[in-house]
């Protein structure tokens, strides 16, 4: 690649990369004690004590994953997690609709983070050793597999201290949307792969953007890579993308989910060459320049 090539995606790089890391995720925590239950627009709601000077409202709808088998009562302390970019009304107190909401004070640890390749998260204190008693799931509880380069909400009480906190989770929920409302077109084609939400971030299947629009892709298993022609080189969980012997960070760090790796859009917009992204109706169109 030629050197005023790589002076472009420095520059492009400069407006499109984010100033947050791997941590910019779109799913939040809140913790508190519950001080009244009630209905709001027909959905039960908790109002949460999180300080003894800030309550907000906590939604429960047909959605929400509760992990209180025996329900939630007045005076009980709750861990939840919301989605953070969602929008929410602009009243006092808040009210954010739960994704999850579990007992906090159940002797059962949680934990809300970026988990790794490696399966440790992002602060280093826990590593998580998965076995067959391991239940994983997505946002919908349907059963999955892959938990690598993942926000992870995880739910354990069996822990050892080595150099880290290690646990055997008893179940992990996949912190990411499938976008089922998002439709994606290459060369006017529509792809056939799930358009996926990482961290805020709208992820897209590499192989099969590429491949469309002409463009071949060798994924290397012993590196965990992806090359693609004109020296470029993508590692999953890596932040950062190879262009010949220089580094672009990208505004989401790449990873696999079933057999398929997902790198952010704007990778195809202003830092793979001759592409483009337009974006029509609350779609998404990835055409050659």
């Amino acid at each position: 690649m030629n050197t005023l090539l790589c002076l472009a995606l420095v520059f492009s790089n400069i407006f499109c990369a984010s100033d947050n890391g791997q941590n910019d995720n779109r799913f939040l925590k809140l913790e508190g004690y519950i001080i009244e239950k009630t209905v709001l627009n027909d959905n039960e709601a908790y109002l949460i004590q999180k300080t003894p000077e800030v309550n907000t409202y906590l939604v429960i709808d047909s959605n929400t994953i509760s992990l209180g088998a025996g329900g939630f009562n007045t005076g009980d302390k709750i861990i939840a997690v919301y989605d953070g970019m969602k929008a929410h009304p602009m009243v006092y107190p808040g009210q954010y609709e739960a994704i999850i909401i579990a007992p906090a004070d159940s002797g059962t640890n949680y934990k809300l983070d970026y988990f790794n390749s490696d399966l440790m998260s992002s602060d280093n204190t826990l590593k998580l050793n998965v076995n067959d008693m391991s239940s994983i799931f997505n946002l919908k509880n349907e059963k999955v597999a892959d938990i690598k380069n993942k926000q992870l909400f995880v739910e354990y009480n069996i822990f050892t201290k080595n150099e880290q906190v290690q646990a055997t989770p008893k179940s992990i929920y996949v912190m990411e949307y499938l976008n089922p409302g998002l439709a994606v077109f290459v060369k006017d084609k529509k792809i056939k792969n799930p358009v996926l939400y990482q961290g805020g971030h709208t992820m897209l299947p590499v192989r099969e953007v590429c491949e469309s629009l002409g463009i071949s892709v060798h994924w290397d298993p012993e590196e965990y890579s992806v090359a693609i022609p004109d020296n470029y080189k993508i590692f999953i969980g890596d932040r950062f993308f190879y262009c010949g012997e220089n580094s672009y960070e990208l505004e989401a760090g790449p990873f696999i989910s079933g057999d398929r790796a997902y790198v952010p859009v704007s990778f195809f917009d202003v830092l793979l060459l001759n592409t483009k992204v337009r974006y029509n109706n609350g779609n998404i169109f990835i055409y050659k320049i």
